[in-house]
């Protein structure tokens, strides 16, 4: 009989702690399972130490032909897996006893896809303190789609503590592995619009903060930007989404913008020559709400913040033309999400490049309630006057002469992970979802 629950343990130079890993996951009793461990090209002992768990029929190993990276892993091994129940594990995590058994317990007593639990802070020495996320006040059983409301604007789901139906999450093709941070959240997200999710207040697992570890990474690159608002956003156009909440998906982004400007801003990344800097962030959140006088006190806040004048609202532009439909498209995209906040936009165009320009323009700005106004200088250098904001492409080379001047930047063309189809043959997706 096939075991009940796949545990699937992704991993790359993970020699520090992965036997820690794989004896907590052996440790467990009650529920019969099999543990995939699976290597993303480590250079270090990592597999030389699973090695020594191959004499245990539970234990599986085997190396990637390349580096999936963490959720491409992870649906290399939903794939291959025959169990019922599947375990999105790591290899610095620890369970604790009885975490398998207890949720699949009570997976089996509902209809639900999803269990988790309440999980501890466990630091780099395995000391273990408070939970990440206290779930007693959580509903133990949310029927679809009333726990969509506890996963924004914030993932409340620590991804080891996961036990997941194999066929729903493959239902949904897997993990979003386009999503290299925050596809757990995805999934859990999607899967809360069509199913239900069981709870468990009790600590199960122990998850490791330290250094080395994926999230850290993340933040410390400033890549929360990147990847959580366009999670949200894209889950947002998932037709399981109750039409009756359509509303509500400017406050959902505002309030999921405003979370991770406040991240970035305590990482110290404030500005967008670093990258996603948290004005900007906390600008994209006023976009959506720009009546909201709170949102207009953090956007201003952040903007001091950075070591830049805060421009008075409704705000005037500086910009370069276009000199692409794509470039133009990008600016009519920026200009469409300022919508109020922006009255007056300054173009620089060379002077011999005036007539084309115009008929680039044209198409943006002939309906727009927006004053466009064409300087005939290429060097924008003399509009650049404090409380003004420039409007220029994402790392653009006139970003960091405007904070250098002390305005913030507005970017246009802002990267999205999913703006490409995922690849099944890199494990992006599972095939035939």
């Amino acid at each position: 009989m096939a075991p009940s629950v796949c545990v699937a343990l992704a991993v790359k130079n993970g020699e520090a702690y992965i036997a820690e890993a794989i004896e907590s996951v052996l440790a467990q009793s009650g529920v019969s399972f099999e543990l995939r461990v699976i290597d993303n090209r480590s250079d270090d002992a990592t597999v030389e130490i699973a090695c020594r768990y191959l004499d245990d029929s539970r234990v599986t190993l085997e190396v990637n032909d390349e580096d999936y990276l963490y959720y491409g892993s992870l649906n290399r091994a939903l794939a291959a897996t025959e169990a019922e129940y599947f375990v999105p594990f790591a290899n610095d995590d620890h369970m604790l006893e009885g975490n398998l058994v207890e949720k699949v317990r009570a997976l089996e007593a509902t209809d639900a896809a999803l269990a988790h639990s309440t999980a501890l802070w466990m630091d780099e020495n395995g000391v273990v303190s408070e939970p990440v996320i206290d779930h007693r006040d959580t509903p133990p059983l949310a029927a679809a789609p009333s726990f969509f409301a506890q996963l924004v604007p914030y993932n409340r789901v620590v991804c080891p503590s996961a036990v997941v139906r194999a066929s729903s999450l493959r239902s949904l093709g897997g993990f979003d592995a386009r999503d290299d941070y925050a596809a757990d959240w995805l999934a859990w997200l999607r899967l809360s619009l069509r199913f239900a999710v069981v709870t468990l207040a009790e600590p199960l697992v122990a998850y490791r903060a330290h250094p080395d570890a994926g999230t850290s990474r993340v933040r410390r690159l400033g890549l929360t930007g990147y990847y959580e608002p366009a999670t949200l956003g894209h889950v947002l156009d998932d037709v399981a989404f109750p039409p009756e909440w359509r509303g509500w998906r400017n406050r959902l982004m505002a309030a999921s913008y405003t979370k991770v400007a406040e991240d970035l801003d305590r990482d110290g990344i404030r500005r967008v020559e670093q990258g996603f800097g948290a004005y900007m962030i906390q600008g994209r959140a006023l976009a959506r709400q720009p009546q909201d006088r709170e949102m207009q006190a953090r956007y201003h806040s952040l903007v001091t913040r950075a070591g830049l004048t805060a421009p008075s609202l409704p705000m005037e532009g500086v910009t370069v033309a276009p000199e692409t439909t794509a470039q133009r498209d990008a600016m009519a995209a920026t200009v469409a999400e300022l919508g109020p906040l922006l009255k007056r936009l300054l173009i620089h165009v060379d002077p011999e490049s005036v007539e084309p320009a115009m008929a680039l323009l044209e198409p943006v700005f002939a309906a727009s309630p927006v004053d466009a106004v064409v300087i005939p200088d290429g060097d924008p250098q003399p509009s650049l006057c404090a409380g003004r904001i420039v409007i220029a492409p994402w790392q653009s080379a006139l970003i960091g002469v405007a904070e250098s001047a002390g305005l913030p930047a507005w970017p246009t063309a802002i990267p999205d992970p999913f703006v490409r189809p995922a690849e099944p043959a890199k494990w992006e997706t599972l095939t035939g979802a």
